[in-house]
């Protein structure tokens, strides 16, 4: 399956029946086009309050902000911009720039990101990644959803462990099993411009710049709804009418309730197709499509 962008090499079906949330997938050359430029992510960052969460640098931690951002007044409020000297320094020294979201922000990066939602009927967000060198921003980690990783620009290493803790919902991060990371990856290798590739959650990974290349690549996160997800959702929204399961539990024992009462209430809400539809059609609506902004240059490229 593809289109203009991105060839994805199989057939959603075969992606999903051996891949999604089973085995990693990496396809070479898998985008059809060089459709993003350092301009235009350049651009992009006049359409992001710098001083907001989407906006990161790392080096050895995450940087303060008044390292690299300017406060001045802006009308009847202060306002934040970059110091576009001292960010393109920082890259040259090794760190790196996070953009969260850039998919709202640079038209083919929002294509690339639809398209990766629309192989995986699922909403998807971009973050983007930039660096000039250095040594890699967060070490081995898992994601709590599945990633399509994009090279864009440059080259950069990845390599993939297996998982040691199955599926983990959004809450369940790594920072707690650090040393839990099996210690030979099952997948090395360097990414360059137009490869692509799928991480399932929960897969230990670390991505390592390549000395002497810059490197852009977006990592397009596929949120899909959970088993879990639609419990919590019948929980809230169905099972709260019933008057007999908002009595308070003030008994040690369940059993004093009439908990075969129980049980096929809760069985008849969560088999209920209605409420199938009705679940999975309000996650289906944050599938939005976002107006991307384009803003004078502010980021260049370490070779400029």
């Amino acid at each position: 399956m593809s289109n203009r962008l991105i060839d994805f090499g199989i057939q959603q079906q075969e992606f999903f029946a051996h891949y999604f949330e089973r085995e990693l997938y990496f396809r070479r050359n898998a985008l059809l086009e060089s459709c993003v430029t350092w301009d235009s992510v350049s651009t992009a960052l006049y359409a992001i309050d710098p001083g907001s969460p989407h906006i990161k640098i790392y080096q050895d931690g995450q940087l303060s902000k008044a390292e690299y951002l300017d406060n001045y007044q802006d009308g009847y409020v202060v306002a934040s911009r970059f110091k576009p000297n001292k960010l393109h320094n920082l890259l040259v020294a090794g760190a790196t720039l996070i953009i969260n979201k850039l998919d709202r922000y640079v038209e083919p990066i929002g294509a690339l990101t639809q398209a990766v939602g629309d192989f995986t009927n699922s909403r998807t967000v971009a973050n983007a990644y930039i660096a000039f060198g250095g040594d890699g921003t967060f070490g081995k980690h898992w994601d709590t959803h599945c990633v399509f990783a994009l090279q864009l620009r440059g080259k950069k290493r990845w390599q993939v462990f297996k998982p040691t803790f199955e599926l983990p919902l959004e809450h369940q991060s790594s920072s707690r099993h650090k040393d839990e990371c099996p210690s030979d990856p099952i997948f090395d290798e360097i990414l360059t411009a137009g490869d692509a590739l799928y991480i399932p959650r929960g897969w230990w990974h670390e991505a390592l710049p390549v000395a002497g290349y810059e490197t852009l690549h977006v990592a397009v996160g596929i949120h899909t709804p959970k088993i879990h997800d639609y419990l919590c959702w019948i929980a809230s929204s169905v099972l709260s009418q019933h008057s007999e399961l908002r009595k308070s539990w003030i008994e040690t024992d369940l059993s004093v309730y009439d908990l075969d009462s129980i049980i096929n209430t809760v069985s008849v809400a969560l088999s209920s197709t209605e409420n199938q539809q009705a679940f999975m059609a309000k996650h289906a609506q944050l599938r939005v499509r976002h107006d991307v902004v384009n803003f004078p240059e502010i980021l260049t490229s370490a070779t400029k």
